[in-house]
C-alpha cells in the first residue's frame, strides 16, 4: 500500500479495521467500488462548452477519414445534384406562411375565373366580348373577391377537420382491436 494511504498503518501485517469492512488486504474492485461512490452514471455538459466540443468532435471526425465527413463516394454526390422539392407542398403545407397561403388561394381563384373566360372567348363575338369583360372587371375587385376568398379558406379548414376526424376514427379502431 502507499504511504498515507487510509488503509496503511504503521504495523505492515495490520490494516486499519475502519477503512476497510472486509478482511484482508483492499483489493482494486474496493478501490473502484470506492472512487466511484457519489458520481454521477453520465456526466453533465455544460450548454456553454457544447459548441466547443462538437467543433472537437468534427475535427477529430475530419482527422480520422483524412478530412471528409465520412460520407461514402454515393452519398456525396447526392448533395451535388438540384433537388426537385418544391419549397412548399401544394395541399395543407403546415410551414407555408398565411400571406403565401392566401396569396396561392387568390391565384387559384384568378386562374379558375380567367379559364372560364378562355372558353367562353372562343363562342363570344367582339362586342360581347368586350360586354363581358367589362362585367367580369366589376367581379374582381377587393370586395367581390374577398368572400369567394373566405370561401376557398374555409372549405380547406373544413377538409384538414374532416382529415382529423378520419384519421381520429381510424386510430381508435386500431386500438379497440
Amino acid at each position: 500500500m502507499r504511504e498515507g494511504h487510509p488503509g496503511k498503518t504503521n504495523d505492515k501485517r495490520k490494516i486499519n479495521k475502519d477503512a476497510y469492512p472486509f478482511k484482508g488486504e483492499p483489493n482494486m474492485a474496493f478501490n473502484i467500488i470506492k472512487n466511484q461512490l457519489g458520481k454521477q452514471l453520465d456526466p453533465r455538459i455544460d450548454s456553454a462548452d457544447l459548441p466547443d466540443l462538437l467543433e472537437l468532435d468534427m475535427a477529430t471526425a475530419q482527422a480520422l477519414n483524412n478530412h471528409q465527413n465520412g460520407l461514402s463516394p454515393s452519398l456525396r454526390s447526392v448533395a451535388d445534384q438540384p433537388s426537385d422539392l418544391p419549397e412548399y407542398f401544394q395541399l395543407f403545407d403546415l410551414r407555408k406562411p398565411a400571406d403565401v397561403y392566401v396569396q396561392d388561394k387568390l391565384e387559384g381563384l384568378l386562374k379558375d375565373i380567367f379559364e372560364v373566360r378562355r372558353k367562353v372567348e372562343k363562342t363570344l363575338s367582339r362586342n360581347e366580348l368586350i360586354a363581358y369583360d367589362k362585367v367580369l372587371a366589376s367581379h374582381l375587385t377587393k370586395e367581390a373577391l374577398l368572400p369567394r376568398l373566405r370561401e376557398a379558406c374555409e372549405n380547406d379548414r373544413n377538409h384538414l377537420q374532416q382529415l382529423k376526424q378520419l384519421s381520429s376514427m381510424k386510430r381508435e379502431g386500431q386500438e379497440n382491436e
